[in-house]
């Protein structure tokens, strides 16, 4: 993901947070102690603070705040997504001609989605944790 972002130079980084970012799973609010953070995502966030946010269908966007926060990662913007809607809403909103967005996510049907298939400066990328 790393590679990417230095390779597009995108204006803006979308993150899901369940499965990707965060350890989370199926929406439930992040608990300290108990869930990770992604190291390679953090450093991500850090490294492009000003055209990162977060795009996930968890509600618990103020948990998801101090969840990163306790975790040593910068204040970003967090969208919540409702269940029906697509995610091209936070990754499109704002982008400007010309401008690339990258979108970070472990669900392909989001990678898919029809709403932003098309997209030519939309650049997608399936995140799977994995131990190698």
């Amino acid at each position: 993901v790393a590679e990417a972002a230095l390779r597009l130079r995108p204006s803006r980084i979308v993150i899901d947070f369940d499965r990707t970012l965060a350890s989370t799973r199926g929406g439930c609010a992040p608990v300290f102690g108990k869930h990770s953070l992604d190291d390679e995502l953090r450093t991500l966030l850090w490294q492009h603070a000003d055209v990162c946010r977060i795009g996930t269908r968890n509600q618990h966007a103020s948990e998801i705040h101090a969840f990163l926060q306790a975790h040593g990662a910068p204040a970003v913007p967090v969208f919540h997504v409702k269940k029906h809607q697509s995610k091209a809403c936070c990754v499109l909103d704002g982008l400007k001609e010309g401008e690339v967005a990258l979108l970070v996510d472990d669900s392909i049907a989001e990678l898919a989605d029809p709403q932003l298939a098309d997209e030519i400066s939309v650049h997608r990328i399936l995140f799977v944790r994995a131990l190698l």
